[in-house]
């Protein structure tokens, strides 16, 4: 299985929200792929309902560990199922970077996501500076290590986003990326031993999208800004009809 995500982050409203929603599920794509889209909370319900009953799964882009109680603002696992959601993201880094998320934290939230019936899609990655200094790996290592500890399930899915690419235009080479999922997913194999699909996100667009879909090791992508517009959402589905 290869899967594009599309996260939508607090660019669109609901119209757009809705149109977006319509070309994903009007797309035809390639046997074993799967489309998940993530609105911002406020329109999931709207989404749910276009792409109900179709081969577009519905994702959100964060949920809070705890199952209820006084936590004003917080989105839980149960309210996310109850409006169709079965994937979310878990750790994107502007979640880490604006709001302050460690990786205890997505730790918690994994074992919620898991415990709710959600499937967690985990982001990890390195920023510019830890890439210069050479700590890619022990960086991304320690994230991983932290946010599956104390977890057993059969399959994982992480995305590796690094933080230097995210909005920059500055994608990963194929080859770097691919590098860092073959160490993603021997650290799963070793620590957790389940199946691992692992991701690529950072500035894909139409143009570089297709080296990095068809790359061994990249089980395929999380974009975002470019799957928030819909000139750039029909290209990159397109390419996956293939």
């Amino acid at each position: 299985m290869k899967y594009f995500i599309a996260n939508w982050k607090m660019y669109v409203g609901r119209a757009d929200a809705v149109m977006l929603a319509e070309i994903a599920r009007a797309a035809k794509t390639a046997e074993g792929v799967q489309t998940i889209v993530c609105p911002s909370f406020v329109h999931i319900d709207a989404v749910g309902r276009v792409v109900s009953g179709s081969a577009v799964v519905l994702g959100a882009q964060d949920a809070y560990f705890e199952s209820s109680g006084a936590f004003t603002s917080a989105v839980g696992i149960k309210e996310l199922k109850e409006l169709g959601v079965s994937h979310v993201l878990v750790g994107h880094s502007e979640r880490r970077r604006y709001f302050g998320e460690t990786d205890e934290a997505v730790n918690k939230k994994v074992k919620a996501a898991y415990a709710g019936g959600l499937q967690p899609v985990v982001c990890v990655g390195e920023t510019e500076q830890e890439r210069t200094a050479g700590q890619t790996e022990s960086r991304v290592s320690a994230q991983v290590r932290t946010a599956f500890q104390g977890v057993s399930v059969k399959k994982v899915i992480i995305a590796y986003e690094p933080i230097w690419a995210i909005g920059t235009g500055k994608a990963s080479s194929s080859a770097d990326a691919r590098a860092v999922h073959q160490l993603i997913k021997q650290i799963v194999k070793e620590t957790n031993g389940s199946q691992c699909s692992v991701l690529y996100g950072g500035s894909v667009t139409p143009d570089n999208m297709h080296e990095f879909w068809n790359t061994t090791d990249i089980d395929g992508v999380l974009v975002g800004g470019a799957s928030a517009r819909k000139e750039t959402l029909s290209s990159l589905l397109a390419l996956l009809s293939f």
